[in-house]
């Protein structure tokens, strides 16, 4: 007998979804502390639609670390509609770390 299907509601799976993440996160930091999970967090909430948080989180990163690459790319992409400046100077950034993007 087959098993009966729920209806999919894409607001409640992405918030489980994000849920699990978020805890799977946490567990990995427990095991490495860097912020490289961080920067994951930033891409999976991008990922999810919530560029304010990508960008909250990825500035976190960049307190942190000035010259990380990743969450300079993340900012530039998740400020890009929201605040224009903030993604050019973010974009400054990314050539400033790697200029060979410059061309």
């Amino acid at each position: 007998m087959a098993r009966r299907r729920r209806p999919i509601d894409l607001d409640e799976d992405l918030e489980l979804a994000t849920t699990r993440i978020d805890e799977r996160l946490e567990s990995a930091r427990l095991l490495d502390p860097s912020l490289y999970w961080d920067q994951i967090r930033a891409g999976v909430l991008l990922i999810n639609g919530d560029a304010d948080a990508a960008a909250a989180q990825a500035e976190a990163v960049i307190l942190a670390e000035p010259d990380n690459f990743a969450a300079w790319s993340l900012l530039r992409v998740a400020t890009r509609r929201s605040d224009p400046r903030r993604s050019a100077q973010a974009e400054r950034a990314l050539t400033r770390l790697n200029p060979l993007t410059a061309r």
